[in-house]
């Protein structure tokens, strides 16, 4: 449990413990509207470049952040996006 106090107490995800400026700048984060599940993507730099947001958390970044989908204005989820290949390979040696 966090002692501090704004987090009532409830376990800190990586969202409470990352800056905005700790993110590589060609770093892409993920929105997806809570409502309509729509996505959309902005990268780290597009955010970085407002002197205003950069030593936001990522918590006030996603609590901040509404969709673009249009009418819609819906609170959204954030996820950082990641582009690597999946693979099958779950085991290891028998």
């Amino acid at each position: 449990l966090h002692p501090h106090s704004t987090c009532g107490g409830f376990l800190v995800n990586w969202k409470a413990e990352i800056q905005l400026r700790d993110l590589d700048p060609d770093q892409m984060i993920e929105f997806i509207c809570r409502s309509c599940s729509h996505v959309h993507h902005r990268k780290a730099s597009e955010l970085q470049a407002r002197a205003d947001l950069m030593f936001h958390w990522m918590i006030e970044i996603e609590r901040d952040e509404t969709c673009r989908k249009r009418g819609c204005r819906g609170q959204c989820r954030m996820a950082l996006y990641h582009e690597c290949e999946a693979s099958g390979f779950v085991g290891g040696l028998a």
